[in-house]
């Protein structure tokens, strides 16, 4: 059982919650010998919540007169005022750190891994500041990010990490793959170009060119999740209070490729064609709603690369009388046909 895990159960097991199966385990780890017993590491998150319950419940004990205890359950009794009192002193430690210095748990994070032995790069200006690593890779740095990474890669992978935005365009290199670390989430990839954006609500991870992996972090949290796995004009949001992935368009889809002649001048073309060719241009799936709309004509140049992919559809949505939603990766056409 991981260390959170633990934490969670602990906390059950004073507030009285358990089930019978959790407060055996419970009871268990308190009849271990001393050199046994592993000391608990909580969620900083709650760090103030549990000081605060765990100080009254042994102000409480020590009110209470000393029931006769057997000698077993003493043992049991003694280690969970002992337990208590050493959380409740990394608590204090922790807070009284954290106060000191106003540090985030996210640049709490980064520190840690300048202790061992990064280097760090903030952007302190208004505009992008571009980094060439080692392997050549090249990252850009939005205004207030914070970037930190070794001066010479590992011969297995390619580690770094980062508080707040930055573009990467990274070196294809698949005996070591490239992953860029964050207090909740890692993503990973060989060799292509994408976005990553964190703030204190969620991180977010656009991909421009090839394929990226995206996971939580499991030094947070030891729940497996799915692998998320994105390609251009995709994104992948994690929520950092549920602790959940969702994906969805960019925000702004760029082309990534043009088919046929290079541009896209249509001459009365059915819908399905101009959307397959539209959709293949910025990898995104396009569906028709009703079938009605497919052989729909259609006439114009939508080549222009000023025009935002929702211009475009604007334009062609317009000229058959029809509309269209996103759906998550989706973008649906909706209309009631040609006469």
């Amino acid at each position: 059982m991981a260390k959170n895990e633990f934490g969670q159960l602990l906390k059950k097991y004073l507030d009285g919650n358990c089930s019978k199966e959790e407060r055996f385990f419970i009871d268990q780890w308190f009849d271990l010998p001393d050199d046994e017993t592993t000391i608990l590491q909580v969620d900083r998150d709650e760090l103030e919540t549990i000081r605060e319950r765990l100080w009254s419940k042994i102000h409480a004990a020590q009110q209470t007169q000393a029931p006769i205890i057997p000698l077993r359950r003493y043992s049991r009794y003694v280690k969970w005022i002992v337990a208590a009192s050493v959380i409740v002193a990394m608590l204090i430690v922790w807070l009284s750190y954290y106060q000191h210095t106003g540090m985030t748990s996210d640049e709490m994070y980064l520190a840690e891994k300048i202790n061992e032995g990064m280097q760090e790069k903030v952007n302190t200006t208004t505009n992008p500041v571009t980094i060439q690593l080692e392997d050549s890779s090249i990252v850009t740095l939005m205004p207030k990010a914070r970037f930190v990474y070794p001066k010479k890669f590992a011969l297995k992978e390619r580690i770094v990490y980062l508080e707040g935005e930055a573009f990467f365009e990274i070196s294809k290199d698949k005996a070591r793959p490239f992953m860029v670390y964050n207090k909740v989430t890692v993503t990973k990839v060989v060799g292509t170009s994408f976005f990553v954006r964190t703030n204190e609500k969620q991180v977010v991870v656009t991909v421009v060119t090839g394929k990226v992996a995206v996971y939580e972090n499991k030094q947070i949290n030891s729940i497996k999740q799915p692998v998320i796995t994105i390609t251009p004009n995709q994104q992948a949001v994690f929520n950092k209070y549920d602790k959940k992935f969702a994906t969805a368009l960019a925000e702004n889809p760029v082309m990534v490729s043009m088919p046929g002649k290079k541009e896209l001048l249509f001459n009365n073309s059915p819908l399905h064609k101009v959307l397959q060719d539209l959709g293949d241009a910025y990898n995104v799936h396009i569906v028709v709603k009703n079938n009605a709309l497919n052989n729909c004509p259609f006439t114009g140049d939508v080549s222009d690369a000023n025009l935002s992919l929702y211009q475009k559809l604007d334009i062609i949505c317009l000229s058959i009388n029809a509309s269209y939603t996103i759906d998550h990766l989706d973008i649906v056409i909706a209309g009631k046909g040609c006469d």
